[in-house]
């Protein structure tokens, strides 16, 4: 998991991702170069002022969940990266993902749900240390 600013900078970063992240798309270099994560339009309509999925063109899920602060977006909660469907045959028969894709473990609905609680909680979390923050610079 990755927290990003109102302005795209990180704020902490993640240091685990699936390899297919890592060689194929290079994320570790710099997480533009992940395509859900290079999105700049602020993620939408207003209906992606909720915590959202994504699935990446080589089927990974991507979660970016905003950070509110008085219905001001202040950050993003962006990450996952796991495989939440079967493989499909055009990626079974493309050799560069099946190789990646076939040693990842797909995650069922159930732990997609508990993520993304313990994505409210974390989002929360984050919260409760920008107020503080906030408070302190004040006295």
């Amino acid at each position: 998991m990755n927290v990003f600013d109102s302005n795209d900078n990180v704020q902490v970063r993640g240091v685990e991702f699936p390899m297919i992240c890592r060689e194929v798309c290079h994320i570790d270099e710099d997480f533009n170069k992940c395509h859900i994560y290079a999105m700049k339009d602020k993620y939408g309509a207003p209906h992606y002022r909720q915590y959202s999925a994504y699935i990446c063109k080589y089927g990974l899920t991507v979660f970016i969940a905003p950070v509110f602060f008085k219905d001001h977006i202040i950050g993003y909660l962006k990450g996952g990266h796991f495989r939440t469907n079967e493989i499909s045959d055009d990626e079974r028969n493309n050799p560069t993902l099946a190789k990646y894709l076939e040693y990842m473990e797909l995650v069922h609905r159930g732990r997609i749900n508990a993520i993304i609680e313990q994505l409210k909680t974390l989002s929360q979390n984050i919260l409760n240390d920008y107020m503080t923050v906030m408070l302190t610079k004040k006295d």
